[in-house]
This record gives C-alpha cells, sequence and structure tokens, in this order.
C-alpha cells in the first residue's frame, strides 16, 4: 500500500506540481454521506472552467470529464472497499488558469 501511495504523489508531482504550482486554487467538497463499503459511488460536479487534466490521488477514485461549452463535467466514482469510518479522498483538476481539489467525504459502514 505504501508503494502505490508512492507512485501516486509521484505522478501528482511530475505531471501537475509544475503546471499550476503557484496559480490559484479553488476547494470544491462533496459529502457523500453514508455510504455501503460494498457499493461504488458515484456524483456529478459541474465545473465552471474547461479541465484540461486530472489526477486522482487514490486508486479508490476514478473519474471521466466531459465538456459542455466553455464548462466540464467531471463524473467521479468511489469505491469504498476496503475502507471503513471516516474518509477523505482528493481529486485536482487543472484548467487554464486554476487548480481545483476536489474533496470527497464519506463515513463507511
Amino acid at each position: 500500500m505504501f508503494k502505490k501511495n508512492i507512485v501516486f504523489v509521484f505522478i501528482f508531482f511530475f505531471f501537475c506540481g509544475p503546471l499550476k504550482a503557484d496559480g490559484p486554487e479553488q476547494v470544491r467538497e462533496i459529502d457523500l454521506g453514508r455510504i455501503s463499503g460494498e457499493e461504488i459511488v458515484t456524483r456529478e460536479i459541474v465545473l465552471d472552467q474547461r479541465v484540461e487534466t486530472a489526477v486522482a490521488l487514490c486508486e479508490c477514485l476514478s473519474f471521466k470529464i466531459s465538456e459542455s461549452g466553455e464548462k466540464s463535467v467531471l463524473s467521479i466514482s468511489f469505491d469504498p472497499a476496503g475502507y471503513s469510518g471516516e474518509t477523505r479522498q482528493e481529486l485536482i483538476a487543472l484548467s487554464n488558469d486554476i487548480k481545483i481539489r476536489i474533496v470527497l467525504r464519506a463515513q463507511v459502514d
């Protein structure tokens, strides 16, 4: 598990760190509430910017980016297998002018 986390951190900083290290940042939070540890939960979030790329900071997150005019729609899925209790996971989305940190929170039963 430790090696997987190191790989994700490396990938994040290699691809995203230099792009927006000093730019503005926006934080969006999604509260998934109380969820079962056996079901994948998906939520969509609409962003006012066109997203160029995104990076999930955990293997438990997957996402799909679609565009609608000058906006982007992120469909984010969280697989809670192996988690219990309160959890917080993050995804970073980058547009041409801002870094958007998306924080998912859940209480996994």
